[in-house]
């Protein structure tokens, strides 16, 4: 497999208490709102390690209309901070091989 690039998401935390996680939305060609695909992490972790924590999310080379929201203890979820990513999910193809040449 080949070895991608790590990008470090940092969510700035609601100031609300009773959060207890956070959805990480991402689309492409539009912006994100809550049908886009997410990601969730429990609260009061504020980092997603992309494309680790996000398996599936990030699929191709793209700029990424991106969203974050909180959610509280009884599942209400607040509106989505919108931002934008721009994410190459897609790693060279390997070489062919080496050619060996005696040299005189």
């Amino acid at each position: 497999m080949a070895k991608l690039v790590k990008k470090l998401l940092t969510v700035v935390p609601s100031p609300d208490t009773d959060v207890v996680a956070y959805r990480i939305y991402a689309i492409v060609g539009a912006p994100a709102d809550y049908n886009s695909p997410f990601v969730e992490i429990a609260a009061p972790d504020l980092d997603i390690v992309v494309p680790d924590d996000a398996p599936g999310l990030f699929q191709q080379d793209a700029v990424y209309q991106m969203g974050v929201s909180a959610v509280d203890d009884y599942g209400h979820e607040s509106d989505i901070s919108p931002f934008v990513f721009a994410y190459d999910p897609i790693a060279p193809t390997a070489p062919g091989g080496v050619t060996v040449t005696t040299v005189s």
